[in-house]
């Protein structure tokens, strides 16, 4: 190393996926005197080369403090003299370092489920496609504060007007124009990609156990994704793949390009956390509309916030963003769990116990009971837009199993029908809609619309002899 050149290492905390290294890899680039940045979020580092003289360790602080990061150094480097310097984490990841806030979660999931099973009310609905794009809409605007802090610059180097375009044209169009041209630009590369990623989702899952195993794999990534996000100490962040170097260059080359919507389809290959989140959500739908839709309705949450950047991030405060990108973690955690769940569903997996003795009252309760005639048993349930009622069948005689779906009932969602156990997929129409199986043996076997999303049960008993 040249004697004039300085190596610097420092401790920096916030960083949470990719797009926060190529934040602080530009603005620390822009310098005067940097040589080199490599900056490494699972390590929480930032390394700088720089050149004695030009620039100094207070501007390379002042630096990355500005792009909304906290500094504590590690080390510098001076030809063969090393310099250690004691770190101490930040108390929300010592939190994590000791595993209190993994239980916190895990305390609050347990609480739930506790209090669903004593008051019988379930606290955590049934999730149909159009809350799920709803759930999926508020996560983008939440998550906007993050697009603010990795996209912010890029946004407002995009909207600044240069001085024909100011004189030629109304002050307010000439101001709007280029936002609007941004921003549809990430909508448009945000659906097509969710679409693309979901087909591809479908092109994996080619039966439904594989299906489910996509979909279980991308609720798991989103899981370590929210848990990342949310500071879960730096293994969680080493199981989620980085972007290839290329791309983090050619994104910083187009920072400056002068063609908002070009700028913005380009965005749309960020590698920013909650972006990747819910791409791993498209993949887990294995639809192309779905996952298309799922993007469109996050790009969607994510646009009132950048649209009006200008004047909104003068309201919010840096504590404020923080907390609200905390929620937004949490949120990308409770969709990965939710994810899971329907993945488990696909591949036909049921965690209810077998039962084999029921009362009858119980039965009742239950669901639909099916009636034997002449050695078959018939059963019917009416279909409800967000949920299939259980049936309860007899195990070793063949089931015909009607689902009346009446004019208006049908949707994207509930309208095709998977039974994994017996490698049933049935589209369903208006009118009758008749499945037939032989269940052989007693237990609870799952099934569920085509996207895992509307899940409900088929009760094999060993004799309904008590129903008649």
């Amino acid at each position: 190393m040249n004697q004039q050149e300085k190596k610097l290492s420092l401790r920096v905390d916030g960083m949470t996926c990719s797009a926060c290294e190529i934040r602080i890899e530009s603005a620390l680039s822009g310098l005067q005197g940097v040589f080199s940045v490599k900056a490494d979020r699972q390590k929480r580092s930032v390394e700088i080369v720089y050149i004695f003289g030009q620039t100094s360790e207070e501007k390379i602080k002042n630096g990355i403090e500005a792009a909304g990061y906290k500094v504590t150094p590690v080390g510098i480097q001076t030809g063969s003299t090393l310099r250690e310097y004691s770190v101490r984490n930040e108390a929300q990841s010592e939190v994590w370092k000791n595993g209190q806030g993994i239980i916190l979660v895990l305390l609050i999931f347990v609480l739930f489920w506790m209090l669903q099973k004593i008051s019988g009310v379930t606290l955590i609905p049934e999730i149909t496609s159009e809350a799920s794009y709803g759930i999926i809409f508020l996560v983008g605007l939440i998550t906007s504060v993050h697009c603010i802090a990795m996209c912010g610059g890029i946004n407002l180097s995009q909207c600044i007007q240069r001085e024909d375009q100011v004189l030629h044209q109304g002050y307010h169009s000439a101001a709007m124009k280029p936002s609007l041209q941004y921003n549809a630009g990430r909508v448009v590369s945000y659906t097509v990609l969710g679409g693309v990623v979901g087909m591809l989702g479908q092109v994996i899952g080619f039966d439904n156990s594989a299906k489910g195993f996509v979909t279980i794999v991308a609720g798991a990534f989103m899981i370590l994704m929210g848990l990342n996000l949310m500071g879960a100490g730096s293994w969680a962040g080493k199981l989620i793949p980085r972007p290839p170097a290329f791309l983090k260059n050619k994104l910083n080359r187009h920072k400056r390009s002068q063609k908002p919507f070009l700028v913005g389809l380009l965005n749309g290959f960020m590698p920013c956390g909650p972006l990747q989140s819910m791409q791993l959500y498209a993949l887990g739908t294995g639809s192309f509309s779905a996952g298309a839709l799922s993007m469109l309705a996050f790009s969607l949450g994510t646009v009132p916030l950048m649209f009006g950047m200008g004047f909104l991030s003068t309201l919010i405060s840096r504590s404020v963003s923080q907390k609200l990108f905390r929620l937004s973690a949490i949120m990308v955690l409770a969709l990965g769990v939710i994810m899971t769940g329907r993945g488990l569903s696909l591949a036909g997996i049921s965690f209810n116990p077998g039962v084999t003795e029921i009362e009858m009252e119980t039965l009742e309760d239950y669901g639909q009971i099916a009636v034997v005639q002449d050695g078959v048993q018939t059963v019917t349930i009416e279909l409800h837009p967000g949920y299939y009622e259980p049936i309860v069948v007899q195990k070793g005689i063949p089931v015909r199993f009607n689902i009346e779906a009446a004019e208006g009932s049908l949707n994207s969602c509930n309208d095709a029908v998977q039974i994994p156990e017996f490698n049933i997929q049935k589209p369903l129409m208006v009118g009758d809609n008749w499945i037939e199986f032989v269940p052989e043996q007693a237990g609870v076997i799952p099934f569920s619309c085509w996207m895992g999303m509307i899940r409900s049960e088929i009760l094999v008993v060993d004799s309904l002899n008590n129903t008649k």
